[in-house]
């Protein structure tokens, strides 16, 4: 009889082992993005990877009635110390394990290269984890934009006339002064004639690119940038990012009006490599337009939250089918909201059904301005321009 009582002792504590095991491997798996498991399946041993920390930064404290400048280094204060206390341990982790790895406060973020399946899976089993998602090199479908050889100024355009720009102008008198707006995208020719001197840069006799120019793009992820990696100084490899900040800002003053608000200065951030993107590098971005730091420089250390910007306009997406995982840019969004930096964001080109905002950044519909597209000629919403509700909160 005892006998019998030990051997079913035995059994049911093997069997709670081995249920407890089973827990914490389907627990450590659920973090993991179905998108990243393929990549192991598809042979990719040694991919790249996005670890959230389960710890976020709270923000709730920081009131909006503060000045613009304490706003902005409070939430950089909390973001940096929410990260540097929950990060510590898994960057020792990684170290130990030879991992190469990159810290981001903005999201509370580690991007670790070359990580196996087994070590993902011990990664994902830890307790301040709260998922890991792919790094996918992600194509953006833009239109290839040429520059038109304009030689008789005309004015504002047509379309600043149509949608009440020239109005705000003429009757309050407004352009956008003492206001930055910050474009990420495929770089930027800063020395256009329409944006020249508009560049925060730009001191009117020469540039200095510390505080209003990046490049989170370090290295090839699938284009062939005519620019190269690394810039020191802008550069647009694709002129994307160049038409988009001529839409926010462009005037030559030679009577050539073709921007919104063309009082406004322009900083700017490279995030992709002939147009093909990173969560990572778009993580970036967001890092250095919360506190831009030098070329060279500490993200930290050197970073000048007083030099963010007031707008940040990002006229690219990132899908869900192409292996984002969705919710990317939540809490980078919610900081920006916190700073009281505001967020526009291109609505999509997958109209013209409605809930075609179905990516990230533009469907976070509480924390961000998505905009869509209409023919100015005849006040038709463009076929192609994506319509809410977003798939993602339902909101419009």
């Amino acid at each position: 009889m005892k006998g019998t009582t030990l051997r079913t002792l035995l059994i049911v504590v093997c069997s709670v082992i081995s249920v407890s095991q089973t827990v914490l491997a389907s627990g450590g798996q659920a973090k993991i993005s179905p998108w990243l498991l393929n990549q192991f399946s598809r042979g990719d041993e040694n991919p790249t990877v996005l670890i959230y920390m389960k710890e976020e930064a709270d923000l709730s404290k920081i009131k909006s009635t503060l000045s613009r400048d304490e706003r902005l280094r409070k939430v950089f204060a909390e973001l940096v110390k929410t990260a540097q206390r929950s990060q510590t341990s898994l960057l020792n982790y990684l170290a130990s394990e030879k991992i190469s790895a990159r810290s981001y406060y903005v999201s509370n973020l580690i991007v670790a290269d070359h990580v196996s399946k087994s070590q993902l899976e011990a990664i994902a089993e830890r307790d301040d984890v709260l998922k890991v998602v792919g790094n996918p090199s992600l194509p953006n479908r833009m239109p290839s934009t040429a520059f038109p050889s304009i030689e008789v100024p005309r004015g504002p355009g047509a379309n600043l006339v149509r949608i009440g720009a020239t109005k705000v102008w003429d009757e309050y008198k407004v352009h956008g002064e003492n206001i930055v707006v910050a474009g990420q995208d495929t770089g930027v020719k800063w020395d256009h004639k329409a944006l020249k001197s508009h560049y925060r840069g730009w001191n009117g006799s020469a540039a200095d690119h510390s505080y209003s120019w990046h490049d989170s793009v370090h290295k090839s992820v699938g284009g062939s940038s005519s620019c190269g990696y690394e810039l020191s100084s802008p550069c647009d490899d694709h002129n994307h990012g160049t038409h988009t900040l001529g839409t926010v800002v462009g005037d030559d003053q030679e009577g050539n009006q073709i921007g919104m608000a063309p009082g406004a200065k322009w900083i700017a951030c490279r995030n992709m490599d002939d147009g093909i993107g990173s969560p990572e590098m778009y993580t970036e971005c967001f890092q250095w337009f919360m506190a831009p730091w030098p070329q060279n420089g500490d993200a930290i250390k050197d970073a000048r939250p007083e030099m963010a910007p007031h707008v940040i306009n990002n006229s690219w997406g990132c899908p869900k089918s192409e292996g984002c995982d969705g919710g990317e840019f939540e809490r980078i969004l919610k900081a920006t909201r916190a700073a009281g930096i505001f967020v526009v964001v291109s609505a999509g080109n997958e109209g013209s059904s409605c809930s075609t905002i179905k990516d990230g950044p533009a469907f976070h519909s509480d924390l961000v301005l998505s905009v869509g597209a209409i023919d100015h000629r005849n006040d038709a919403i463009a076929s192609f321009s994506s319509r809410g509700p977003s798939i993602f909160d339902k909101k419009i």
